[in-house]
Order: structure tokens, then C-alpha cells, then sequence
């Protein structure tokens, strides 16, 4: 493995970090309702809960499910009844939206991801959320750990990149032109480090 002279260190934390008042755990309830409207375990989803991850609240008179980064760099959320935010002065209806103060750079789950020998590195948040459920089907809620890039068009910023030493790195990226180039550019931003790489 590559051995750095320098350890990495945390990245300084963002001045105006996201504004999470009044988001919460779920219930059982919308747990429930989480599960049914992703095909994703209820299991699943109480170990995100637990790990910190996944958030339930209100958006713009609509009740949402999230995740936000426990470094306080990035919230997302969605619409818990999975229709799309409504079109607001010059934004149009779209289906996330991220809470202002994020830094969409960061890999969301890179810092909890420390004790992790593996990363499974998904796009978006949904995946994230599914890979807790893989990770239990397969026993590996131990030794694998999700990280995401929220979303496609970004690149994985500077001072994360050495966060991902001496992990094996899976990527599931999705399968359209978006997915791919995503995959392609954050590929060629960990080779350039290091990390192995499965296919």
C-alpha cells in the first residue's frame, strides 16, 4: 500500500454549515413509508438511522427524508411521497435538493468510513441508503462502509481524496452518460492517489 508521510487531517468545517433545525430521526412510521418507497429494508434503513445518516422532516410544505454528513459538510433531501419539488422563481421542479451551506465536493459517510478496511462508493442518495441494505444481506456491516457523491457533475474535492488510504474502493455508479463520466473522472482522481480500486 501506498504510505504517506503526512496523515490526513480532517478538513477544516465549513463557515456556514447546513441549517438541519428541525430535522430528526424517523418514526417507525416513516421508516415504513421510506422502505416501500425505495424497495429498501426497514433494517436497512434503522442502521443508517443509527449510524447517524438518514433524516426525516419538512421542505418547502412537503415532508422529506435525507441525509446529512455528521462533519456538518452536506445535507440532501427528498420528497417522502417521491414526487418532485415544486418549480420555485428560476429553479425548475426537481427531485433533491440540498440544503444551502452543503459542499456537494465532500463524499458523504468519507470520515465514518475510518474504520472501514472497504468503501462501497455510490452516486446519489438513494444508493447510499441501498448499500446498508446489501451490506447486512451479505454480513459486511463491518467491514464495508457507504460512502456518496451526491451528485454526478462534481468532482471529489482535494482534501478528501487522501481520506480513501489504504481502503478498497467499490464503485456503483449509475448507467447512463452521467454515471459513466462520473465514474471515469473519480476513478482517475483515485488512481491518482492510490487506493485499490474493485471493478
Amino acid at each position: 500500500p501506498l504510505t504517506i508521510v503526512h496523515p490526513p487531517q480532517p478538513s477544516p468545517q465549513p463557515p456556514n454549515p447546513p441549517d438541519l433545525t428541525g430535522y430528526q430521526a424517523g418514526t417507525d412510521e416513516q421508516l415504513i413509508r421510506l422502505s416501500v418507497l425505495r424497495s429498501i429494508s426497514v433494517p436497512a434503513l434503522q442502521l443508517a438511522s443509527e449510524r447517524g445518516f438518514l433524516i426525516f422532516g419538512v421542505r418547502f410544505n412537503s415532508e422529506v427524508f435525507g441525509l446529512k454528513d455528521q462533519t456538518g459538510r452536506l445535507a440532501e433531501v427528498r420528497r417522502l411521497d417521491g414526487l418532485l419539488f415544486p418549480a420555485f422563481n428560476s429553479m425548475p421542479a426537481h427531485k433533491s435538493h440540498t440544503v444551502r451551506g452543503s459542499r456537494k465536493s465532500w463524499p458523504l459517510g468519507l470520515i465514518e468510513s475510518t474504520t472501514a478496511p472497504s468503501i462501497v462508493l455510490t452516486e446519489g442518495l438513494p444508493d447510499f441508503l441501498a448499500a446498508f441494505d446489501f451490506m447486512l444481506r451479505e454480513g459486511k456491516v463491518d467491514t464495508v462502509a457507504p460512502v456518496s457523491m451526491l451528485s454526478a457533475t462534481v468532482s471529489i474535492e482535494d482534501t478528501a481524496i487522501a481520506h480513501f488510504h489504504n481502503k478498497r474502493v467499490r464503485m456503483f455508479s449509475h448507467n447512463d452518460s452521467a454515471g459513466i463520466n462520473a465514474a471515469v473522472n473519480w476513478t482517475e482522481q483515485l488512481n491518482g492517489f492510490g487506493p485499490t480500486l474493485g471493478s
